[in-house]
């Protein structure tokens, strides 16, 4: 997808890379490097989830995400507050849960910040704890199933 904004952003490193005296090292001898990447998911039926025998309404109840895996999970579900580990600044939402080959369902976002040192941030500028592909590896590295 390509934007007006994208493209003033596109532009001006580009004028700023000539400035710098950067040789062009990029596509037909340009600054500018073409790539290919993901911007939308898309499922194929039949995509579900059931959660305590009740099937939850796809687009409305759940979501599936552009890196969730194509799969099919049977697991107890546990819930790990933000899923956040943040173990240097002694916050662990996974301490003492046992999420091993389960399903671990988190709170969006993170914990609003206690204290001006604290590691989560404000909204529009939280910290990377917040991303959802963040939590998803914190998922995986606990053991977690999905």
């Amino acid at each position: 997808m390509d934007s007006a904004g994208i493209q003033k952003a596109r532009d001006y490193i580009a004028r700023e890379f000539a400035r710098y005296g950067l040789e062009p090292a990029g596509d037909n001898g340009t600054y500018l490097q073409s790539f290919e990447t993901v911007v939308g998911v898309s499922h194929r039926e039949p995509t579900r989830l059931t959660a305590g025998g009740q099937a939850l309404q796809l687009g409305v109840e759940w979501i599936p995400l552009g890196l969730s895996a194509s799969d099919k999970t049977e697991a107890e579900l546990v819930f790990a507050g933000y899923g956040i580990t943040a173990k240097e600044h002694g916050y662990d939402d996974y301490a003492g849960l046992d999420v091993r080959n389960k399903i671990v369902i988190v709170l969006q976002y993170e914990p609003p910040p206690k204290t001006e040192s604290s590691p989560f941030r404000k909204a529009p500028r939280f910290s990377a704890h917040a991303g959802l592909r963040t939590k998803a590896n914190n998922a995986r590295e606990h053991g977690a199933a999905g």
